[in-house]
C-alpha cells in the first residue's frame, strides 16, 4: 500500500506542476494575442477614419476654449458673491443694505461714531 500511495502522490505532483505550466503558457499566449489584436485594430481605425479622428481632436479643442471662457466669466463675476457665503442676488443684496441702513438710522450711537 505504501508504494501505491507514494506513486499516486508523485503522479499528482507531476500533474499539478504540468497544469501550472500550462496555465502560465496560456496566459502569456492570451496576452500576446490581445496586444497584437489591439495594435491591429488601432492601426486599422487610423487608416479608415483619419478624417473623423482629426475632427474629434478639433472638437475637443473647441470645448476646451469654451470651458476656459466660462471659468473667466465666473472669476470676473465676483461682485455678487458674499465673502465666505452663498451667492447673493440683487434684491437680497438691496434688502441687506436697507437693513444695515435702518440700524444706522435708529441707533444714534452708531450714527455718530461712524
Amino acid at each position: 500500500m505504501d508504494c501505491s500511495w507514494e506513486l499516486s502522490k508523485a503522479i499528482f505532483e507531476n500533474l499539478k506542476d504540468s497544469m501550472v505550466l500550462l496555465a502560465e503558457w496560456l496566459r502569456k499566449k492570451w496576452q500576446q494575442e490581445e496586444e497584437t489584436e489591439r495594435n491591429g485594430t488601432v492601426l486599422i481605425a487610423i487608416k479608415q477614419n483619419k478624417g473623423s479622428i482629426l475632427k474629434a481632436t478639433i472638437k475637443r479643442g473647441k470645448y476646451v476654449r469654451m470651458a476656459a471662457k466660462r471659468i473667466l466669466k465666473r472669476k470676473q463675476n465676483t461682485r455678487g458673491k458674499k465673502k465666505g457665503g452663498f451667492w447673493v442676488t440683487g434684491k437680497e443684496r438691496y434688502k441687506k443694505w436697507m437693513q444695515w441702513g435702518r440700524l444706522l438710522n435708529n441707533n444714534p450711537i452708531i450714527l455718530f461714531s461712524a
